[in-house]
This record gives C-alpha cells, structure tokens and sequence, in this order.
C-alpha cells in the first residue's frame, strides 16, 4: 500500500480511492492467516489516516471497507 500511496503523492495522474485498501483487506480476510484481523486493521489504520490528511472522499472507509474488515 506504501507503493501506492507514494504514487498518488507524487504523481497526479494517479488517482488513490478505497478500492485498492478494499483489495487488500479481502485478501487478507480470504487468507487463513491468524494474524489477518491485525493486518487488516493496520490496512484500515492507514486508509483513515490518509483520508484524515487528504479529505480525499474517495479514499474514505465505506461499508465495503467495514465489511472486509469485520470478514478478516
């Protein structure tokens, strides 16, 4: 996700929204990992705070986001 967020930094081309942390989150919840709910929580963590430092509407937790989160 750093990768990401250090391209929409940097290039204004690149649009960030909430679908890539949704992406990551699923994976995360699909995985069988015992340690998925801490990763994506950390996921969660990161989209709040860049929303917070944005007020970018699209990176902005949705019902999605919770739902992937709950899942993990």
């Amino acid at each position: 996700m750093k990768n990401i967020e250090d391209l929409h930094l940097n290039d204004t081309d690149c649009k960030l929204n909430n679908y890539g942390y949704n992406l990551v989150m699923n994976a995360w919840a699909r995985s069988g990992d015992k340690m998925a709910f801490k990763k994506a929580q950390n996921i969660m963590e990161r989209m709040h705070n860049v929303y917070n430092d944005t007020r970018n509407e699209a990176i902005r937790p949705d019902k999605i986001s919770y739902t992937a989160l709950m899942n993990a």
